[in-house]
């Protein structure tokens, strides 16, 4: 059996590394002598760190994939045509905020189709579609589907709306699959903070944020950790050192920037608190069982929080404010206990339900 799998791999995003890490898992725990090749976009990288074969993705533009179709370089090609199946993995790759993703993906599936592959629709957010163009690109990719699994319910309606007529299953982000050691670490007094980097943020918003942090660091004696979840050309580093320039008391706070996944679920599972607001940063806290602070930019953060009765924990992204994070901060220490445990539940029917999911792939695949 051989599985080729893309989504957004290799582009230096916690999130999707977590996703990918989560798929494999799953893959092979069914499977564990089928060929995986990932379609990704640091392919040295993929291979070594997963143990995987890798190639590039099909390029988004006419003439490269012209030339990767019919030119000398075929490897990606050649992969797609000899697998059995074809996994659009994970992630919110439909329906975002960047429009042209939705071409970037459409043609990764496109490209299967045309080749005759079987393709699942695994783990996908599909965000509010803008256009006729965006919603039959959509309706064209998941109306061919061979398995459509998505991970909340908005996701499902907006499928069902496009008149999808296939089953469409819902469960758990990937991100939750791969295994990790719990236990065995003392919470500190320390906040993680994880901020998307995007064009709409004011600089009111990361004074509040560094307000904040310096009342964390000067009132509560809290220390005060950023981690990047996304690095490159768009990094929520730069973000970060916006934020961090502000904080009065350098020597507690840090930056990590490092993509470790196991030493940031170390850091989760240290802290007492998470200000997240990267979807991927929200996920590591439940997965910990960490009480959090979250910030909501885009549907699929809802999507997540409301599928785990856990809205009341979220601030929407402009009406962020050092007064309301104070407060959302004292209410949720004098309730960690019950929130503790609602996450710990969270995560035992998350793990239930990734069980019945791995059944259901086994049902096509073996």
């Amino acid at each position: 059996m051989k599985i080729v799998i893309t989504g957004n791999y290799g582009a230096q995003n916690l999130g999707d590394e977590m996703i990918l890490k989560g798929l494999l898992q799953t893959l092979r725990n069914i499977m564990p002598f089928a060929e995986l090749t990932v379609l990704s976009g640091n392919q040295e990288e993929t291979a070594r760190e997963y143990h995987v074969d890798s190639a590039e993705k099909f390029p988004a533009g006419f003439r490269s994939l012209w030339r990767a179709v019919f030119g000398k370089n075929t490897k990606t090609k050649d992969e797609v045509k000899s697998c059995d199946y074809f996994i659009l993995g994970g992630g919110g790759l439909f329906g975002g905020l960047k429009k042209r993703a939705d071409i970037i993906w459409g043609i990764q599936a496109m490209m299967a189709y045309f080749y005759g592959k079987p393709v699942i629709m695994y783990g996908q957010s599909i965000g509010p579609l803008r256009g006729w163009f965006e919603k039959w690109i959509v309706k064209k990719l998941f109306s061919k589907a061979k398995l459509i699994i998505v991970r909340d319910s908005q996701s499902k309606d907006r499928l069902i709306s496009l008149g999808i007529k296939k089953k469409i299953y819902i469960y758990p982000d990937l991100a939750f699959r791969f295994n990790m050691e719990k236990g065995g670490i003392e919470r500190k007094n320390k906040i993680l903070v994880i901020l998307r980097q995007m064009e709409e943020i004011t600089d009111k918003f990361k004074k509040e944020i560094a307000g904040f942090a310096n009342w964390l660091i000067n009132e509560r004696k809290w220390n005060v950790t950023f981690i990047t979840f996304q690095k490159g050309s768009e990094s929520d580093e730069f973000l970060h050192e916006e934020v961090t320039e502000m904080i009065i008391d350098k020597p507690y706070m840090e930056i990590i920037n490092e993509h470790d996944i196991e030493q940031i679920m170390r850091e989760y599972e240290s802290s007492a608190m998470v200000l997240g607001m990267r979807l991927h940063s929200l996920i590591s806290a439940i997965k910990t069982s960490t009480p959090f602070i979250a910030i909501n930019y885009a549907p699929k953060v809802e999507g997540l929080l409301s599928g785990g009765g856990l809205e009341s924990y979220m601030i929407d992204v402009d009406d962020v404010n050092m007064a309301r994070l104070m407060e959302e901060f004292s209410r949720i220490m004098s309730e960690k206990n019950e929130i503790t445990d609602k996450l710990n539940k969270y995560n035992s029917e998350t793990e239930t339900k990734h069980k019945e999911m791995e059944n259901l792939l086994r049902e096509i695949l073996v």
